[in-house]
């Protein structure tokens, strides 16, 4: 913005010195806001539950924060030294920014209504996104590690959950009843399709029953006294080796135990649904001696996203606010505070809307782009309407002029900003980690869609609105007449 203010001036025919102050003077509130919106828009992402989330918020919010004070000052003193020399602008060939204009001001309707039109249909499909969070296809499939899962995981499964079963009281693990119930649930999970294999205390309790009663079939069951249950607890510990006990399995206490369940690669939803249907028994047939905790990285990941999501969609309403907050004071007009939130709000709307129509699945990157995209979008709002305000509240121009003036001072440099950004963020695709190909692609569309908003959509909703016909008050009859 700095550079596209100067060659302006300077194929005006101002000197370079000139230029340069004029253009720091154009410039320096809308490089100030832009910094201050984006430095906030990072930081949103301390609301996340995850701390590498913080970690990139902070990070970039320092390095937003050195580049603004650099813009302003070493920057321009930099300019001042070096080189700048740039051709007058030829008067029988208008610039692409003029042709821009021209077409805005001639289409205004067209553009506005298609735009939302358009907006409004990718919108629709956000409902229909899902949520899939599945750790190993966070890795490309030309991983070696990726190809490991995908050849193991349909027979012997990839990821275990982890059942922490309370019997409610210390030493009640050796319970007849209890064991029971923990003996139905393990038979339960080897019956569920998503399940590869399933191990609990009451395998080992009946292996021991029979073991310790001539390895007769009848007595492959659980033991029918507590007492005896705790002396195979105990003989069974002797003659473990040394270093060894049950501990992996029954807490020192002997009040919670643990069954494990080796899962196939299934996803978000199925594992969701699966969480619900083992809660779902235990209330059903805990018979009111065992209660259960569903953990492990399965479970984790299961809601990792949706977690994310909503602690970042309350950093996304505090952002929106301070936008709408700042730029009211600093364009003192509350209008233009709630206008901007047009083409903020838009363009991350329509991403999503896309990434629902051709892709239709999400997953833990979604909870970032949000946040970073409105950070960085929003700078093309302010410098647009900063340019506007500029001709239409400070040199008196009309509407029309106003947009046109806008366009042609800010819109090149918006372009180059886009495709600088999104080429930036469109280096991420290459990445192997699902995480970062995805933020990356999100948000160069959301780049990318918002300067398409702030050239055309923002313009032309400016340009409507200055063609309305003024509200006035009826005259009374006795002073028309």
């Amino acid at each position: 913005h700095v550079f596209a203010g100067v060659r302006g001036a300077m194929r005006k025919g101002l000197d370079r010195r000139e230029a340069l102050i004029d253009s720091i003077g154009l410039n320096f509130t809308p490089i100030a806001i832009t910094s201050i919106t984006t430095i906030v828009g990072f930081l949103t992402l301390n609301f996340s539950d995850s701390p590498p989330f913080h970690h990139l918020g902070n990070i970039a919010a320092a390095g937003i924060f050195a580049a603004w004070i650099l813009s302003v000052t070493f920057l321009p003193a930099l300019a001042s030294v070096l080189p700048l020399k740039f051709k007058a602008a030829p008067e029988d060939k208008p610039a692409l920014m003029a042709r821009l204009a021209d077409l805005v001001v001639a289409r205004t309707r067209v553009i506005l209504f298609a735009g939302l039109a358009f907006a409004a249909a990718m919108i629709a499909f956000i409902p229909t996104i899902s949520l899939n969070d599945q750790w190993s296809q966070y890795f490309a499939p030309r991983l070696e590690y990726r190809q490991s899962v995908e050849a193991v995981g349909p027979f012997f499964g990839t990821e275990p959950m982890q059942f922490i079963v309370n019997s409610g009281a210390p030493g009640n693990v050796t319970n007849p009843e209890f064991l029971e119930v923990v003996d139905a649930f393990t038979l339960w999970l080897r019956e569920q399709p998503a399940v590869t294999h399933a191990f609990s205390v009451s395998d080992i309790m009946k292996r021991l029953n029979r073991n310790l009663n001539g390895e007769h079939p009848a007595f492959n069951t659980i033991p029918d006294r507590k007492e005896l249950a705790a002396q195979y607890l105990l003989v069974y510990e002797l003659s473990l080796p040394y270093g060894l006990d049950l501990n992996d399995r029954i807490e020192i206490n002997r009040q919670n135990t643990r069954i494990t369940a080796t899962m196939r690669d299934i996803s978000t939803e199925d594992t969701k649904a699966f969480i619900d249907a083992a809660e779902a028994w235990f209330e059903t047939n805990g018979n009111g001696v065992a209660t259960v905790e569903i953990t492990g990285a399965k479970t984790l990941f299961a809601f990792v996203a949706q977690r994310n999501i909503e602690a970042m969609f309350e950093g996304a309403l505090y952002l929106i606010l301070a936008i709408v907050v700042i730029l009211s004071l600093t364009f003192r007009s509350i209008k233009i505070g709630l206008l901007s939130l047009i083409p903020n709000a838009l363009p991350i709307l329509v991403t999503f809307g896309l990434w629902a129509l051709l892709v239709g699945q999400v997953g833990f990157s979604i909870a970032a782009t949000g946040a970073v995209a409105v950070g960085l979008v929003v700078d093309f709002t302010v410098h647009f309407l900063a340019k506007y305000l500029r001709a239409h509240r400070d040199e008196g121009k009309d509407v029309e002029a106003s947009v046109r003036y806008a366009l042609e001072t800010a819109g090149t440099a918006i372009l180059a900003t886009t495709v600088i950004l999104a080429a930036g963020f469109a280096i991420l695709i290459t990445s192997s980690f699902k995480f970062n190909a995805d933020l990356g692609l999100l948000t160069a569309m959301a780049i990318f869609l918002a300067m398409l908003v702030n050239l055309l959509l923002l313009p032309s909703l400016l340009a409507w609105r200055g063609t309305q016909p003024p509200k006035t008050n009826p005259q009374p009859l006795q002073e028309a007449v």
